[in-house]
């Protein structure tokens, strides 16, 4: 079994050096676009949320990359030649945060998280952003107020439809957030909102398409399960 360890770049002039284990596949993968926007759909998730009357702080944003990164290793780490058991894989994942002392004391629990969602072996190391991004927008003096009160995942499955439907039950107007991938899961989703919204004419939809081209990591063929 290969241990493969991503590293997270801000940038070309991120050049910090960084102390992986040995006997691993080192894969490196920069974070940044033109004029030091993140990549990877990032800054576009962060416009979305602003649409929304939601003004990210920069451990909101830090989320977005932490999740890039681990949807990096998991669609472009293939199980069948990367593993023992034709399951298991090995990551070590370097995450470039604004606070590394913050995000390492719920380091662990992060790591716990995805050990169970995935039958993976997880390492997580939180590192400093010696270069910053200039995704994070410009607060107003006057914000429009959010017309949801809660925040409710929604992948297009029974689960989460099942779980919107019980908000609204409630009397709760959710945000439903959802990650964008494929073509049929896409338009689960919208088939599923539209019917809620039909239902009981409220609630708002936030649409994420984090992506990770094949292009960016080497090393490896890519993987079609996406269990993280």
């Amino acid at each position: 079994m290969s241990v493969h360890t991503i590293i997270g770049r801000c940038g070309p002039s991120d050049t910090a050096s960084v102390s992986v284990p040995k006997n691993t596949t080192v894969m490196e993968l920069d974070l940044f676009v033109g004029n030091k926007k993140l990549g990877f759909r990032i800054s576009q998730a962060v416009d979305d949320i602003v649409k929304l009357g939601i003004y990210p702080s920069d451990i909101g944003v830090d989320l977005l990359v932490l999740a890039a990164i681990i949807q990096a290793a998991d669609t472009r780490v293939s199980r069948s030649k990367e593993s023992q058991d034709s399951w298991t894989r090995e990551f070590v994942l370097y995450v470039p945060v604004a606070d590394p002392k913050l995000w390492s004391s719920c380091g662990s629990l992060i790591v716990k998280m995805l050990n169970f969602l995935t039958g993976d072996k997880w390492k997580i190391v939180f590192r400093e952003q010696v270069v910053r991004h200039k995704s994070l927008p410009e607060i107003p003096l006057i914000r429009p107020t959010p017309v949801f009160d809660v925040v409710s995942l929604f992948s297009g499955g029974l689960d989460s439809f099942v779980g919107a439907i019980d908000l609204f039950e409630s009397g709760k107007s959710p945000l439903l957030v959802s990650h964008c991938s494929d073509g049929k899961t896409s338009t689960s989703q919208s088939d599923c909102f539209v019917d809620l919204q039909r239902e009981y004419g409220c609630g708002d939809r936030l649409r994420v398409w984090l992506s990770v081209q094949k292009k960016m990591l080497t090393g490896s063929e890519s993987e079609t399960t996406t269990r993280a």
